[in-house]
């Protein structure tokens, strides 16, 4: 598989930002079910009242949608953690400063005291793992 450096550095991003992103959606959960909760259902031989049995199979919908989309990000965001614990302390420190933190090229060769043209190497180098491991 043949990926870009933007796009690779664009899904390391992303895997840092996982439980950033759970954690919002099991929000949006939570506020679901306590919709679900005023929602009440239509017995055949009640009174039709204000409820919409098509709103409460809607939102019903929704949660279990919204909890396979966290399984199914822990479930990379573990891959992810696999994959990290596997690289030396220099190359995952690469990874975090400029992935997880944004930092510049420069500002990471100098915190590690490495050429700047070294630091992109390891990245790249990085990269490869991932593709050779089949992370994406």
């Amino acid at each position: 598989m043949k990926m870009s450096a933007d796009k690779m550095q664009e899904f390391f991003k992303e895997m840092y930002m996982t439980h950033d992103k759970v954690k919002r959606i099991k929000e949006k959960i939570d506020k679901l079910y306590q919709s679900a909760i005023y929602i009440s259902p239509v017995i055949s031989d009640m009174p039709k009242g204000q409820s919409n049995p098509k709103r409460l199979e809607d939102t019903i919908i929704e949660i279990t949608d919204l909890k396979s989309l966290c399984e199914q990000l822990l479930r990379k965001r573990a891959r992810f953690d696999r994959f990290t614990c596997d690289l030396t302390a220099t190359q995952e420190k690469i990874l975090s400063m400029r992935c997880e933190l944004g930092l510049e090229w420069k500002e990471i060769a100098t915190d590690i005291g490495m050429s700047i043209s070294s630091v992109q190497r390891v990245f790249k180098y990085i990269c490869g793992l991932a593709i050779a491991s089949d992370l994406f």
